[in-house]
């Protein structure tokens, strides 16, 4: 025993020596053992690679506009998951209930792969490395979700996810308002939140529809899942982006697809729902606009502009709508220099403020901005990726009785189709980790739980 203590103790006064000369060398390498304690980690637990991915992109794709150490880390992190999510699932694909995913997983590698070619080509253009991979990055990390979701769903309980999915929900709709009432300067309060967490309005909006889904189609809790939603629309709309209405198709596609209600019965709930939300939404924005400190006069004045969208007078004075029709110009000409491949990420639009002065953007608040970094190619490989979602959906639904993960998808992807009308939600850090959550939920989805079933009696109606 004393031979085999004088050896440890040995071996560790070496290694020690070694670490400290190394570390004295360059204190950057001090990092070295931290992260391959991580990545041993990562390769241990499912949940850990979970909570990585999604509380990691949280706190890392916030901390600056830059893109430094903390981020390299933190994507050669992902690449580690992805690898190990990848050795993990390849098996079970040969399982006949999870044939259904394979489109989509396909379709999904189809994507990434072709990013990959993308920022190639972009980096030999003489685009600055940096600049393509931080733009490139939430097409990767959207990429990925099918393949980490099924291997989490495989290796993590329904009850963690539900709970992280809801925590995230709250905190990132928080954020994203706050967030974007100090930006705008619509408030007096202090910004120390921003620095918390990214604002997302894709994964608010995620959360959102995942309210509105227990909601409409759900058993239980349903007032206070009402609630819940009408709280989230009004802190989003607090921020003065007008977009925010966009979200309100969700509910309407969550209520009428599928089966398993009579349209009697979902005319009921929807009524009983949407009484419940009006006067708590209302709550909410009065609420809301005395807490946050908002110049109440600012906001009415922003969301009263709404209708000049449709006015051809008032669209002279709207500077959003100037800047993003500028930013539509700056897309199109792009999009015409290259419009099978795109011009790659990365690629700097001029584009003119409101006030007539030139501007460098990497990224821009137009429908047209995924076809101009990555073509009608990329484009088209994008949609056929959603229609295969829709389609692993249906067939994974007996009689297009969809499950309430089903239906939030369904819900989803509408929001994101009219979001595409205006705008390039993809392009939103939260966008990927929502449907991850999604994703994560519906392939791990139990049928026989009563949260998921729809209403038996609407059965029973029929």
């Amino acid at each position: 025993m004393l031979n085999l203590s004088l050896k440890h103790t040995a071996i560790t006064l070496v290694f020690s020596a070694v670490m400290g000369v190394i570390i004295a060398i360059n204190p950057l390498y001090m990092a070295a053992p931290i992260g391959a304690l991580i990545i041993w980690l990562l390769t241990r637990s499912a949940v850990l690679r979970f909570i990585y991915i999604v509380i990691g992109s949280l706190l890392v794709f916030q901390s600056s506009s830059n893109f430094g150490l903390q981020k390299v880390a933190f994507l050669i992190g992902i690449i580690v998951v992805t690898l190990i999510s990848f050795h993990q699932t390849r098996p079970l694909l040969k399982e006949r209930q999870y044939k259904t995913l394979v489109p989509v997983l396909f379709t999904s590698y189809v994507f990434g792969f072709y990013v990959i070619v993308c920022i190639v080509l972009s980096i030999l253009r003489g685009a600055n490395e940096l600049t393509v991979i931080r733009d490139a990055a939430p097409y990767l990390i959207f990429s990925i979700t099918p393949l980490l979701a099924f291997d989490f769903s495989k290796h993590i309980k329904r009850s963690v996810v539900t709970k992280l999915f809801i925590l995230v929900g709250i905190y990132a709709t928080i954020s994203c308002s706050y967030g974007w009432i100090v930006r705008r300067g619509i408030t007096d309060a202090d910004s120390g939140m921003t620095s918390i967490g990214f604002p997302s309005f894709m994964l608010s909006f995620a959360f959102f529809i995942y309210c509105c889904a227990l909601a409409l189609r759900g058993k239980h809790k349903v007032f206070i899942w009402t609630i819940l939603s009408a709280f989230t629309i009004a802190a989003l709309l607090i921020t003065g982006t007008r977009s925010t209405f966009l979200a309100l198709i969700g509910p309407l596609v969550i209520l009428l697809s599928g089966k398993g209600l009579s349209y009697f019965k979902r005319f009921q709930r929807g009524v009983y729902v949407s009484l419940i939300f009006i006067l708590s939404f209302f709550v909410g924005v009065s609420l809301l606009l005395s807490v946050t400190n908002i110049e109440k006069e600012k906001f009415y004045e922003r969301i009263s502009m709404i209708g000049s969208v449709f006015d051809k007078k008032s669209r002279l004075n709207d500077y959003s709508y100037i800047e993003r029709t500028n930013q539509t110009e700056a897309t199109l000409l792009a999009f015409k220099e290259s419009p099978i491949v795109g011009m790659g990420p990365g690629y700097i639009f001029k584009v003119k403020k409101y006030n007539g002065v030139e501007y460098n953007y990497v990224s821009l608040d137009s429908k047209y901005s995924i076809m101009a970094k990555y073509g009608m190619l990329g484009y088209l490989i994008l949609v056929v990726w959603l229609w295969n979602i829709y389609v692993y959906l249906r067939r994974s639904s007996e009689g297009r009785v969809y499950t309430l993960n089903s239906l939030t998808i369904i819900g989803y992807i509408s929001i994101v189709i009219l979001c595409m009308v205006i705008s390039v939600p993809i392009e939103d850090k939260g966008y990927g980790i929502a449907f991850l959550l999604l994703f994560v939920l519906k392939i791990n989805e139990n049928r026989n739980s009563e949260l998921d079933n729809l209403l038996n009696d609407g059965n029973n109606s029929k």
